[in-house]
């Protein structure tokens, strides 16, 4: 019995369209980015939904992660962010 190979293929993509299909698709995406942002800052602005007179070192912990998180979004994005350049600690 042959062992066959496994053939890696590209993945499939959508097919190419016009600029104005991809700014259709862009804008489609974006107003739900928004949505989230939002819910996100009203979250944190929430004391990122944790009784600020019970915190324990692993809401530290979970808030440190956060902040690498968002971080790492920003980076993405090419946002730059003042005073976020060092290293996590």
């Amino acid at each position: 019995m042959a062992i066959m190979k496994n053939e890696s293929r590209p993945a499939k993509r959508a097919p190419r369209t016009t600029a104005n299909d991809a700014t259709l698709a862009f804008m489609a995406e974006l107003t739900p980015c928004q949505t989230l942002a939002q819910a996100l800052a009203d979250h944190l602005d929430d004391h990122a939904g944790y009784d600020p007179d019970n915190l324990n070192w692993g809401h530290v912990g979970d808030i440190q992660r956060t902040r690498h998180q968002l971080r790492e979004i920003c980076t993405l994005l090419g946002i730059e962010t003042p005073g976020e350049n060092s290293p996590r600690r």
